[in-house]
């Protein structure tokens, strides 16, 4: 399989991944114990945190707002997650070449 990059018609916002630490140090956080997560599977609501994070951070958001997003896959330690954002506040996010999850969020 070639090497393809997203097709989002968002504009790239950023791009990271999660390491082995970043999921253990979560569950020791969360004391979320589902066996799941032992096979490298990253926290929703980690993930959701990061992306939330990444939004705020690059539009200079200083009251975090309200999300709604669906996920279509899961993601696993060392993927790469690339978000894209629209001009009407929706987000694509992508690991590889698919798109993994969407949502849309508001702020006043």
């Amino acid at each position: 399989m070639e090497n393809a990059k997203p097709r989002s018609m968002f504009g790239l916002l950023g791009t990271f991944s999660f390491s082995l630490t970043d999921l253990q140090k979560y569950q020791e956080f969360s004391k979320d114990k589902n066996p799941v997560h032992n096979t490298g599977v990253v926290f929703g609501i980690q993930l959701m945190a990061r992306i939330e994070g990444l939004i705020e951070r690059k539009l200079n958001l200083n009251v975090t707002g309200k999300y709604t997003y669906y996920f279509l896959e899961k993601v696993m330690v060392g993927e790469e997650i690339s978000v894209y954002l629209s001009d009407n506040q929706q987000f694509e996010v992508w690991s590889f070449n698919k798109k993994i999850g969407e949502g849309v969020f508001e702020h006043e």
